[in-house]
């Protein structure tokens, strides 16, 4: 393993979702491509994706395509297809839709009337009366007339159709899909199929329900009901809403139905056919990470990853959960042999996301199972509304993308580690997703909202604890599950201990398996509520409670302890760390851990046992491929360590009975005595620092000639002539002030995108547009304007013709539009702040007043000075670098005397920059991108004088913002963070409900939020 740890090959490395969405230019697709090579990246998803301007699935696109796959294959990367425009998949662009409205996805709601002269009978599935005091319905002919008495209620069940999106539960509509979409890249390329091109990556399918209260349906739900359970399930779908005698049966088998349908008609459809054309199914279900938010979308995720040869999640938000949308994805990969777990993560952290958050994102989900990563996003282009495209772009849009290597290589090589051997756990916890049937009755119930948040305590109480568990899910167990003597098996993976969380029903099958595991001597635990419905017979349920372990989840490690499935133990002050989990793997070499502390703000001075180990403990660095060995000793036959772990700090480590050493040791510093720490001052002199800028974002505008209006944002400007539908003559006008030296100045330009659809004029002077390079984005044109502006008020004026193709104002003002159209909508004209762009400070006017997540608030208005040329602080923004995205070269004098016998540590505040790179004497000590802050500089540092020079490189944030969203900074960034108005992101997390949130807030400020860019004292 040290050989492929060390420089992994690219089935380790991350696959990013490489987002096409502009006019694609071949010799474009070669550079970016070859760009992804130098970074570190294992290959690339080709991604169709809103605001592109080639027709999918066109000739054009093919021929884009081809270049894709050929310049993978020249430099040595993987090529995946990414199987839609926009998402979710299924509808290969409108295409299958379009095909026959058999095709396209069903929903049902109920309605209630007091007379059928109320109803309208089209689209009807069946109609009820209901009798609110005795709490019964019957099913009345949907022809009858009928008006309520008192205590009476007629139910209309109705049938909607959504013409975007297909039904995911009809296997010929998704039969349709691959024909229009796999079949035709196949016939194209089909030679390359299971070598250059790996596979297709499947995004969010789901279940199609537009409102809350929604329920799923099928043309061929009925037929198959009848075929599997013997009734007819219209004659008590009112129960599927209400609690009614039976509800719970008729509710588990009818989703039951549908997870079966939607399972075995879509993704087994998709896998089958990966298997048969020699190439690999990967992708994620919709709304992963909770009881509630599967029973919205898929009626639970675990079944679909048996289908999947790469089993994949994403991850939204600069944030982390609980254990559950990783341990699902884990447990069946470990249980079904699965040695990849994709997760596709990162959107939504917004444009000053660091490489620290990344890495406590990633390896939160890494711990519980997951071991690829495909980020989102890389953008072709960020021009228009594609940066607000739940950034960040992780691409060459970035100042620090010519370092990114570094974290590519570090993320490899985690999940080399986390491929070797096998995972261990001898408990297995019973997912309640059939629970969540007789719970969900289209809402967010009292009892699923039980059920969520008891699930989540018991995987967090396990996980803190360090009981090393997986997830055993209902269907995967029908297929899968078995009992072998004293175990209990899943796959290829056995169990010593059952744990049943708090349960309203188990399946039948699970019944007989508990009953025999336990009489074969196996443990079965029960924490909560006991299940009382089962689809079976009721007495081996009874059996079963009388059988099973009653326990409080306050003990829950005590019990292990006393059945022997404790295999470790990290404590401080002999307490377990709730906050660090961990993973632990079998391997033909010995034991691998993974050990990762979840806190952003302690650090634990940790005492480690593995007990039954008495082996050799070794630090693997995942950082730089090196290995150390770790101080250890044995006590009554258990391996005991220390390790010190920083805020999301995490440890490989690998406990081996050979007594040889691994390749590249390094010397180890144990403790703080062994070293002499050398800190910062902070005075700083600027060696170097690109050019400084200034987002425009507000101006005054005419339509068509008329009255000065303004001053407005210039995203809501976008919406003002949108409205209109209808093309117009628009005029922006944007001001700033200068009070600089204008003979220091050198260099003076307005960075313009699609500058060339614009007459520009600078304080009256036209400006003719010249090529003359391009800044952050290829589409960021720069335009020189040193020789018109001035001292004082400045004014540039942009006059172009707006207008839209037909299809776009049809999306975004048509009703009832599916987010199918949204997600893949191009714009012709996009109206966008400018920035200017020089060797100049900025500041602001107004005071600067602190918020949470390092950021701060001011009001403007903004002045551009001259660039600073040192710094007293160790914040810049407020410095003269208010809206910087650049690379800043700080340095300053550090006297050193040598103390015999210790070595030299750099000891550097926390940084607020994605990475800073640290020179000592003219010589590379350190890429910063996380903690420790500290950097052993012995061998690069004399007696006396020695020249400290840090190169932090900035984020885009404090360019691009959101710069007016009331919360500040955000970590949970989407288009409307940018413009104000309510969107999903403003949820917590998925599994929050829309319908809570008041949709009419307004999100907008004013004033300008900025984030820290420097480090703390």
């Amino acid at each position: 393993m040290i050989k492929e740890f060390q420089n992994p090959s690219n089935q380790f490395r991350p696959i990013p979702f490489w987002s096409w969405n502009d006019k694609l230019e071949k010799e474009e697709l070669q550079y970016q491509i070859e760009e992804m090579k130098k970074a570190g990246l294992g290959g690339y998803f080709m991604h169709a994706r809103s605001g592109l301007k080639v027709e999918y699935l066109s000739e054009e696109w093919f021929e884009c395509i081809k270049t894709g796959i050929d310049k993978g294959k020249e430099v040595g990367l993987d090529v995946w297809v990414y199987d839609e425009e926009g998402w979710p998949s299924g509808f290969a662009g409108g295409i299958v839709p379009a095909l026959s409205s058999d095709y396209h996805a069903k929903f049902m709601t109920m309605e209630s009337h007091n007379t059928t002269e109320t109803i309208e009978k089209e689209a009807m599935i069946a109609l009820y009366l209901y009798d609110t005091k005795y709490n019964s319905y019957k099913r009345m002919d949907l022809n009858e007339n009928y008006i309520c008495q008192a205590g009476e209620e007629l139910l209309a069940i109705r049938r909607h159709t959504n013409p975007y999106y297909i039904d995911t539960m009809n296997k010929r509509a998704v039969e349709a899909f691959l024909k229009c979409t796999h079949d035709v890249y196949y016939e194209r390329f089909g030679e390359d199929f299971g070598s250059y091109i790996k596979g297709f990556f499947t995004d969010e399918p789901r279940l199609t329900c537009n409102n809350f209260g929604d329920l799923a349906w099928s043309d061929d739900m009925n037929s198959e009901f009848i075929k599997k359970y013997g009734y007819d399930i219209r004659d008590h779908i009112p129960a599927l809403y209400k609690k009614f005698t039976n509800y719970e049966k008729y509710r588990y088998d009818f989703w039951e139905l549908v997870s079966e349908m939607f399972v075995q008609n879509y993704m087994k459809t998709i896998y089958d056919w990966c298997e048969e054309h020699r190439c690999k199914a990967t992708g994620h279900i919709m709304m992963e990470e909770s009881i509630f938010s599967q029973m919205t979308s898929t009626a639970g995720v675990m079944p679909f990853y048996e289908y999947l040869h790469v089993p994949g999640i994403d991850w939204l938000r600069r944030t982390i959960s609980s254990p559950v949308i990783g341990k699902q994805v884990g447990s069946v990969a470990c249980q079904l042999g699965k040695k990849q777990v994709l997760t596709e993560s990162f959107a939504l952290c917004g444009w000053n996301v660091s490489f620290e958050e990344l890495k406590w994102i990633a390896e939160w989900q890494f711990v519980n199972g997951v071991n690829q990563i495909c980020q989102h996003l890389q953008a072709y282009t960020i021009k228009g509304s594609r940066k607000r495209d739940y950034p960040p772009s992780l691409f060459i849009q970035q100042t620090w993308w010519k370092e990114y290597k570094q974290f590519n290589d570090y993320l490899a090589r985690l999940c080399v580690a986390l491929s070797e051997g096998n995972q261990t756990a001898d408990v297995v916890l019973l997912h309640p997703m059939r629970s969540g049937y007789i719970a969900f009755d289209g809402t967010r119930t009292e009892e699923i909202i039980a059920l969520d948040n008891a699930f989540t305590q018991v995987s967090e109480i396990l996980s803190g604890n360090h009981i090393s568990y997986h997830y055993g899910d209902e269907t995967i167990m029908k297929r899968h599950g078995k009992v072998e003597k004293d175990r209990f098996v899943i796959g290829d993976t056995s169990y010593r201990t059952v744990i049943l969380p708090h349960m309203y029903a188990i399946d039948a099958n699970t019944v007989k398996l508990l009953l025999t595991f336990i009489k074969n001597g196996g443990t079965v635990f029960s924490l909560g509520a006991f299940p009382t419905f089962t689809n079976g017979k009721p007495e081996e349920l009874v059996l079963l409670e009388a059988k099973i372990r009653k326990a409080s989840i306050d003990n829950i490690r005590d019990l292990m302890i006393q059945e022997n499935l404790v295999t470790l133990s990290i404590t401080e002050k002999e307490k377990e760390v709730q906050s660090i989990t961990y993973q632990q793997r079998e391997t033909e070499n010995g034991t691998l851990l993974f050990m990762v502390n979840h806190n952003q703000a302690d650090s634990y001075h940790t005492n480690i046992t593995v007990f039954g180990k008495n082996a050799k403990v070794t630090r693997l660095i995942a950082e730089s491929g090196e290995t150390e060995e770790v101080t250890h000793h044995t006590i009554d036959g258990n391996t005991c360590f220390s390790l010190t772990f920083q805020p999301m700090q995490s440890y490989l480590i690998t406990l081996t009975e050979d007594t040889k050493d691994l390749e590249n040791e390094l010397e180890y510093i144990k403790e703080e005595k062994d070293v002499q720490l050398v800190n910062l001052g902070s005075f700083w002199d600027v060696d170097r620092m690109d050019l400084n800028s200034m987002t425009l974002d507000c101006c005054t505008y005419r339509i068509d000639g008329g009255e000065l209006n303004g001053p407005v944002p210039v995203i809501k400007l976008q919406n003002i002539v949108m409205d209109l539908q209808r093309p117009c003559d628009v005029e922006l006008y944007f001001h700033f002030n200068l009070n600089m030296d204008l003979n220091k100045n050198k260099e003076f330009y307005a960075v313009v995108e699609d500058a060339s659809i614009y007459s520009i004029q600078v304080n009256g002077k036209s400006i003719v547009y010249e090529v003359i390079g391009y800044w952050k984005d290829k589409t960021f044109k720069k335009i020189n304007i040193k020789p018109a502006i001035k001292n004082g008020k400045n004014e540039i004026v942009l006059k172009t013709t707006f207008k839209q193709p037909q299809k776009v104002y049809d999306v975004l003002y048509g009703k009832n539009v599916y987010e199918t159209e949204k997600n893949k909508i191009t714009y012709d004209i996009e109206l966008e702040s400018i920035y200017l762009l020089g060797d100049f400070g900025v500041i602001s006017e107004s005071t600067y007043k602190p918020l949470e997540r390092n950021a701060m608030i001011t009001d403007g208005p903004f002045t551009i000075i001259d660039q600073p040329v040192s710094f007293e602080t160790n914040e810049f923004t407020k410095s003269g670098l208010t809206f910087f995205a650049g690379e800043l070269e700080l340095s300053q004098w550090i006297s050193i005397a040598f103390q015999k016998g210790k070595r030299t540590v750099l000891n550097f505040p926390k940084q607020k920059a994605p990475l800073i790179q640290i020179y000592i004497n003219d010589k590379l000590v350190k890429h910063s991108l996380w903690a420790p802050y500290k950097a052993d500089i012995t061998d690069y540092v004399i007696e006396g004088k020695n020249k400290i020079v840090l190169k932090l490189f900035a984020s885009n944030r404090n360019l691009l913002g959101p710069h007016h969203h009331i919360d500040g900074e955000c970590y949970n960034v989407g288009p409307e963070s940018f413009t104000g108005k309510w969107s999903w992101v403003e949820r917590k997390s998925e599994a929050d409900a829309t319908e809570i949130l008041d949709r009419t807030k307004n999100y907008w400020t004013d004033s300008y939020c900025f984030v820290e860019f420097g480090f703390g004292r």
